[in-house]
């Protein structure tokens, strides 16, 4: 018999995410949710002859959901010439970190304000932008306001594609 301590799903949950068992398992059902869903769309994909990912990684990602690589053609996505500017940053610290995109669960931007609050805990100098909205919002500003690194955390909401360019050039 296996005399390994054993612990509660609820202190598992709270201890490795910072939130209890219906945090937990609402991630968990979302993340079958979205597997179930791969899965069921499988059912027809040998009648289509190939698809396009934007990237190796995301081909991978197809792969191991079980759609032949044979039929996985790399196309990236098309560049948009208005972000070919000139580097504004030094890469000296400070160091200004960015995040463009939605602010859900599966992209894992819970996580940004912890690794910023290691970041500076190594006694780096640094600071984070999050540009993008969504349910994880309203948590991670409490993770920053908790952290003590709201001072550091800019959440800046929905920024137009137009202005993105020069966002991108004044972080590191």
């Amino acid at each position: 018999s296996d005399n390994t301590p054993r612990r509660c799903v609820d202190c598992i949950a709270r201890t490795s995410r910072g939130h209890g068992v219906s945090h937990w398992l609402k991630r968990t059902a979302g993340r079958l949710g979205n597997l179930r869903m791969v899965r069921k769309g499988l059912a027809g994909v040998d009648a289509i002859d190939g698809f396009r990912a934007p990237s190796g990684h995301v081909r991978e990602n197809y792969v191991e959901f079980g759609f032949s690589k044979d039929k996985i053609r790399v196309i990236p996505h098309p560049l948009d010439e208005s972000f070919l500017m000139e580097h504004k940053s030094d890469f000296e610290e400070p160091i200004k970190l960015l995040y463009v995109g939605y602010l859900e669960p599966q992209k894992g931007v819970e996580k940004l304000v912890s690794i910023l609050d290691g970041v500076c805990y190594q006694g780096i100098d640094a600071s984070l932008t999050v540009v993008g909205d969504g349910q994880e919002r309203a948590e991670m500003v409490e993770q920053a306001r908790t952290s003590g690194r709201t001072d550091r955390v800019d959440f800046r909401g929905h920024v137009s594609n137009e202005e993105l360019p020069e966002v991108y050039v004044a972080h590191d």
